[in-house]
């Protein structure tokens, strides 16, 4: 399973849409449970450009795994005790079901998230 970040507020001149980080796997699941509910903590690690500006975005393929699995939720721990949240509660099917990645956008006000959707292929949620 990758994850990928698209800039919120940069956009890749050559395609037109927000700039694209690379593919992030996961590393370290630390499973915790919660009554019967099983819980697994991932680590991911981006690296992107100086340039790269504010996510806005982040993309899941789930490409490793032959079933599905529940996302509750995304968090970017940035710079400056900074962080981003992006609330998924959404299942992500295997990539060879859907030939799609999943796209969440960040919590914040609709209309930021109007625009990412231009950028992107996927169809808007609304």
């Amino acid at each position: 399973t990758t994850l990928r970040l698209f800039s919120g507020t940069q956009i890749d001149h050559e395609t037109g849409k927000g700039k694209l980080s690379p593919e992030a796997p996961l590393r370290g699941g630390k499973k915790s449970k919660h009554g019967k509910t099983s819980t697994t903590t991932y680590h991911v690690t981006f690296v992107v450009d100086a340039d790269f500006g504010t996510p806005g975005a982040v993309s899941v393929r789930n490409g490793n795994r032959a079933d599905r699995f529940f996302l509750r939720h995304v968090r970017l721990e940035l710079a400056e005790d900074r962080s981003i949240h992006f609330e998924c509660n959404s299942w992500v099917y295997p990539y060879k079901k859907t030939a799609a990645d999943r796209l969440f956008f960040v919590n914040t006000v609709r209309a930021e998230a109007i625009r990412l959707c231009l950028f992107d292929t996927l169809p808007c949620p609304w």
